[in-house]
């Protein structure tokens, strides 16, 4: 700022790049994962379920100020109780069914497995 201020410049924020604005929905679905029971992966020891991804996070100029703007993506690191198949069937838990019999119990954070998880706007 103190660059721009000698040309008789004034810079003024217009967006705020806290790491809420951009990682919330990351760490909603931790908070998901770890609300179902979901326990810790093979990919971190955390203890529990943990999101791993990274943030792009772009600037364009608009006039004379500029926008900013996110994409969030990644994945949650986590692995699956172990509910007897005859349990889970009797509980009508299908879709748990069907992830244990063809995914396992592992759900891996791999870059593979990282998607968008969240774009927007910074203001």
């Amino acid at each position: 700022m103190a660059d721009y201020a000698r040309h008789g410049l004034i810079l003024n924020n217009v967006a705020d790049c806290a790491k809420p604005v951009y990682y919330n929905a990351g760490g909603d679905a931790e908070r998901r994962k770890r609300n179902q029971g979901r326990g810790q992966g093979q990919t971190f020891t955390a203890g529990q379920a943990c999101f791993s991804g990274g943030c792009t996070i772009i600037g364009i100029p608009h006039g004379n100020t500029w926008r900013f703007y996110y994409q969030l993506y990644g994945t949650v690191d986590y692995s699956r109780p172990d509910i007897h198949l005859a349990k889970a069937l009797f509980t009508l838990k299908l879709n748990y069914v069907h992830k244990k019999i063809w995914h396992g119990l592992e759900h891996v954070a791999s870059y593979d497995e990282f998607k968008v998880v969240d774009t927007g706007r910074i203001y």
